[in-house]
């Protein structure tokens, strides 16, 4: 096995003794490569690791059953536990790829809360990464997209999440797969054209000539990621010492005073900003920078910091990414885009569409909150949007109502067993069914945790 396979065997070591891991593998040739070297990793060392081989059926493809089955072949081979999750519900007509990416995370990190798997292994390389920046650097990204995606990152559910091949070119897997006479499989929607990754693969061969390398473009992410680290530590240290002047609530949404927010230095706000816009709003997708520093424009001072208090009442409030932004005297409240208070549950967006949740069972609801249900639990239920019909239900059971603007009412989750509300995740409520100590909620993302 060359060099380069034997330092990415011994990353595995790093692994705390214990850990439970999960693999993400879709039969590709990144991650089938990244389950046969963890295996040599395993085969090479005294290291007590519980590891699971997860692939995820989006149902997209007739061919999806088969290739699953073919990884849980492959795996079985090893020695290795194969689970199959898939991704149930309608699918959405544009930005497959996104919501597919939305849906196999929230998928896996489900299934590892609920096993207390805490170490989640991806099969990214070196190629992603470019294409990653790339893919940024047409939307007008900053420093932040600028860094790509990250080596190793915390997950909502609390556990790691590692990408140890970022640093591997794509094509040194595949020699490496052909060397060991290894099984993959090709995803025909690698090579469709419709999809913008794709675009800008087939266009690499002119990037090289230009000298806009894979190789360079991995290397400004690296370098990136270094103020990127830098401007997080400093923001998160402030916001430690700014007590209630900055607050994101269990209900979802942030509030900040106006004197301490332009108190920062101008790149900080913006980066705080945006940060909240993406915990809020439960999107997968980085916001687009370019948008939110246009609206901002008119908010800015001649150094370029942010004093929405002192802009135009036209420009003081905005909703951008699945987000608004609130502009009181005192406060920047941003809260999740209100639902259409008209719309039927079957016409809302995907990710509010009502999951069902079974007791012992935790859920990653609208990307925005982990929820789980006590085994204790007398029944299951679905979770959805409260929506404003859910909350005049409320109303007439004489809920007292949480002290927060209706609009974020309506898209807090509600448990409901034959439509009627039976478990409000974030409060006791009239009549409930499930016990307020059976169901628990935290906020899926906070600021700073933004996926990548």
């Amino acid at each position: 096995m060359p060099a380069t396979f034997n330092s990415l065997i011994s990353l595995f070591a790093s692994l705390a003794p214990g850990s439970k891991v999960v693999l993400a593998v879709s039969g590709g040739v990144d991650s089938m490569a990244l389950m046969h070297l963890f295996h040599a990793f395993l085969g090479s060392s005294a290291a007590r690791v519980d590891a699971v081989v997860v692939t995820v059926h989006h149902g997209l493809r007739p061919e999806a059953a088969t290739e699953a089955a073919t990884v849980a072949r492959e795996a079985a081979a090893l020695g290795l536990r194969h689970v199959t999750l898939t991704w149930h519900g309608p699918k959405p007509a544009s930005g497959i790829q996104a919501a597919a990416r939305a849906a196999r995370y929230a998928l896996i990190e489900t299934f590892m809360t609920s096993e207390g798997y805490d170490t989640l292994l991806t099969a990214h390389t070196r190629d992603d990464q470019a294409e990653t920046v790339w893919m940024r650097l047409k939307r007008g990204t900053g420093i932040v997209g600028l860094a790509g995606m990250r080596r190793t990152r915390r997950l909502a559910n609390g556990a790691t999440h590692i990408r140890p091949l970022l640093d591997i070119a794509k094509v040194d897997l595949i020699a490496y797969m052909r060397a060991t006479n290894r099984v993959w499989l090709e995803d025909p929607s690698n090579r469709n054209a419709n999809f913008e990754r794709v675009r800008i693969r087939n266009l690499q061969s002119e990037f090289d000539t230009l000298g806009i390398s894979h190789d360079n473009l991995a290397r400004t992410a690296g370098r990136a990621s270094q103020y990127v680290r830098y401007l997080d530590a400093a923001l998160a240290k402030k916001i430690a010492s700014a007590g209630s002047r900055f607050q994101f609530d269990v209900l979802g949404y942030a509030a900040l005073e106006h004197a301490w927010f332009e108190g920062l230095e101008p790149l900080e706000q913006t980066h705080l900003l945006a940060a909240c816009l993406e915990a809020v709003s439960g999107h997968a997708e980085p916001l687009p920078l370019g948008q939110l520093e246009d609206i901002l424009d008119a908010a800015s001072d001649r150094e370029g910091r942010i004093k929405l208090s002192a802009a135009p009442k036209s420009r003081r409030g905005f909703t951008l990414h699945g987000a608004e932004v609130d502009v009181s005297d005192k406060l920047i409240r941003i809260y999740r885009e209100a639902l259409d208070a008209r719309a039927p549950l079957a016409e809302l967006e995907p990710a509010l569409a009502a999951r069902p949740l079974g007791p012992g069972q935790t859920i990653v609801w609208d990307n925005r909150f982990t929820i789980t249900l006590n085994a204790a639990a007398p029944h299951a239920v679905t979770v959805g949007p409260l929506t404003e019909s859910g909350l005049a239900e409320l109303d007439a059971r004489g809920w007292p109502r949480l002290p927060v603007p209706a609009r974020v009412l309506w898209t807090l989750p509600a448990c409901r067993r034959d439509g009627v509300i039976v478990a409000l995740p974030h409060a006791p409520i009239p009549g409930a069914t499930i016990p307020r100590d059976h169901i628990s909620v935290m906020p899926h993302r906070l600021p700073f945790d933004a996926p990548d």
